[in-house]
């Protein structure tokens, strides 16, 4: 190894700290961290799937229990007796069954059967008539004759009472010609602090809440809030609870399992290594590099010459001197060629303030276009000349659209503008041309750009049907196809040549916006729209130009059909 390659003598020591440290901190990691965690996760989901099968063999019980009592021949006997007697020879022994189903299942506290119209018998003194009224309320099917599935009631909590739960089926009358109909219902109420013991048994360290929810998705019994832990992540279990349609949901940390048992010997040995690494690195970098570095720092702030600092140390420091001398020859080639161009972009923009301020005063205030566009239509009132009053109306009427309103507009709204600008070319080649609008009812509401067929009507006119010698006609058609609104301006003028026609279809599939003197007016007015319709609809829409010399010319626009975008509907008067 050559004396100056401090590279090499940094790169090696650091390596073989680093890789000495990382060495002893993964074998301890992968040693202990992963073990421990396994085991406690094991240990925590076991205990889990005991909690979550107390829960199932509690429902179970209850559900059998109430089937049992439900499907009791003398529940049916009681409800379809008349007589008195056997009513209640019937209840004496439904009693004494259900008198064994709440002694041989302790949650459960009380019976009671409620018939269609209200009434209700009780076994128990908890299932009074309050607790009724509650349930009554709470679950109107108990008094309605449609049937239903058992279900288990949320958390019933009354002042001064603990807390119930119940579960309640519906009773059938099993010799009705009409199935499923009911008779009663059964109402086993249960004691829910029973359910609250099981989630607050003591659990091993991880778990930091349980929660047990009945098929509404509403708790049921929820471990003390105390318990849980404020952390980043925790890992969620949920089980169901047997056919009950319960679930219980654990939420368990491991985290704290990660750095559990970690050795002092190990630490300390660590923190040795580390220090040696750390204290060969400084004395290393301190002879190798920050000298050689502040003596380069003082070259640096003496602000001479830096293209030529003179300074050898033989090493890649070396490097680092020729490529600063070289980096500030750069900087000053660059500043002499950055003065250049900021020299000429100073006259560029010059010129552009000046262009600004030319087109600021060659602008109309559209006020003033408005009152002289009004007085013009005063004058043609005096003298009676009805033409100067419709093109002057018909003007204005175009100009405060173009100007004001959304952007967007309904086919209807510009129909109407293209009707006055038709009312212009009326006056102004004496009727020579026809016009005829074509247009589907479903279509006039379909949201188009604002002025996106008037340069199109416009073009059809002045490079269409003017140059042709004799009358002309122009039609605008506008129909709706696969949730596409097709608009169709077409004319039986001049028509273009082959190559022009080229040119122009090459011109409109271009996404760059055409200059001034490049070519027609024409192609400008096609370009600017069909740039228009792309920044409407993107790659739902086209532009589509077809033409025959001599024969004529028609556009075809393709847009996707809105209807749902706001606009003001004040634009026209």
């Amino acid at each position: 190894m050559r004396r100056g390659s401090i590279t090499q003598r940094v790169t090696l020591v650091l390596v073989l700290g680093l890789v000495a440290l990382l060495a002893i901190l993964v074998f301890y990691i992968l040693d202990t961290s992963a073990a421990a965690r396994e085991e406690s996760r094991s240990s925590a989901l076991a205990l889990s799937d005991a909690v979550t099968q107390s829960c199932s063999d509690k429902t179970t019980s209850i559900i059998k229990m109430a089937s049992s009592l439900a499907q009791n021949s003398y529940v049916e006997a009681y409800f379809s007796s008349e007589g008195i007697t056997d009513r209640v020879s019937s209840l004496r022994i439904f009693n004494s069954f259900a008198l064994n189903a709440i002694s041989d299942t302790p949650d459960i506290l009380a019976v009671g059967l409620i018939d269609l119209d209200g009434s209700s018998v009780t076994l128990g003194s908890l299932l009074d008539a309050t607790l009724l009224g509650r349930l009554k309320t709470s679950y109107p099917v108990l008094t309605e004759e449609d049937p239903f599935l058992p279900f288990f009631t949320d958390t019933i909590r009354l002042s001064g009472r603990v807390p119930y739960y119940a579960y309640i089926l519906p009773i059938y009358d099993v010799n009705s010609p009409v199935p499923m109909t009911r008779i009663a219902s059964l109402v086993v109420l249960c004691d829910q602090r029973r359910l609250q013991s099981l989630v607050d048994q003591p659990l091993t360290d991880p778990f930091c809440d349980v929660r047990l929810y009945n098929g509404d998705g509403h708790p049921m019994a929820t471990r003390d809030t105390a318990l849980v832990r404020s952390i980043s992540k925790l890992e969620t279990v949920t089980h169901d609870i047997g056919d009950s349609g319960w679930q219980i949901t654990y939420y368990l940390d491991f985290s704290a399992f990660r750095w559990q048992g970690l050795s002092l010997n190990l630490i300390l040995l660590a923190v040795l290594v580390c220090t040696a690494i750390l204290l060969s690195m400084g004395l290393i970098l301190r002879a190798s590099v920050a000298r050689p570095v502040d003596a380069i720092i003082e070259k640096i702030r003496d602000g001479k010459d830096l293209s030529q600092m003179g300074l050898h140390f033989g090493s890649e420091l070396d490097i680092i001197v020729d490529t600063i001398q070289t980096t500030f020859a750069d900087l000053e080639r660059s500043a002499q060629e950055r003065l250049q161009n900021q020299t000429k972009m100073f006259a560029i923009q010059l010129h552009l303030r000046e262009s600004e301020l030319s087109a600021l005063q060659s602008q109309i205030n559209h006020h003033f276009l408005y009152n002289t566009l009004e007085c013009m239509r005063s004058i043609g009132m005096y003298y009676g000349s009805p033409e100067i009053v419709s093109i002057s109306t018909a003007m204005a009427d175009i100009f405060r659209y173009s100007i004001k309103g959304s952007p967007m507009v309904p086919l209807r709204t510009e129909l109407d503008v293209i009707n006055k600008y038709l009312t212009i070319i009326n006056v102004r080649f004496d009727d020579r041309f026809t016009a005829q609008i074509d247009c589907t009812p479903e279509t006039l509401d379909c949201i188009i750009p604002k002025m996106i067929l008037q340069p199109l009507v416009e073009n059809a006119i002045y490079y269409g049907l003017e140059p042709k010698k004799g009358p002309g006609s122009l039609t605008l058609r506008a129909r709706l196809h696969n949730a596409q609104l097709i608009l169709l301006v077409e004319d039986d003028g001049v028509g273009m040549e082959q190559e022009e026609l080229e040119a122009l279809r090459a011109s409109l599939s271009s996404d760059d916006p055409p200059l001034s003197g490049s070519t027609e007016k024409s192609s400008i007015g096609l370009t600017n729209i069909a740039n228009r319709v792309r920044l409407f609809a993107h790659d739902r829409c086209s532009v589509a130009v077809h033409s025959v010399k001599g024969v004529g010319t028609s556009v075809c626009l393709t847009l996707p059909s809105h209807k749902d975008v706001e606009i003001e509907d004040d634009i026209l008067p």
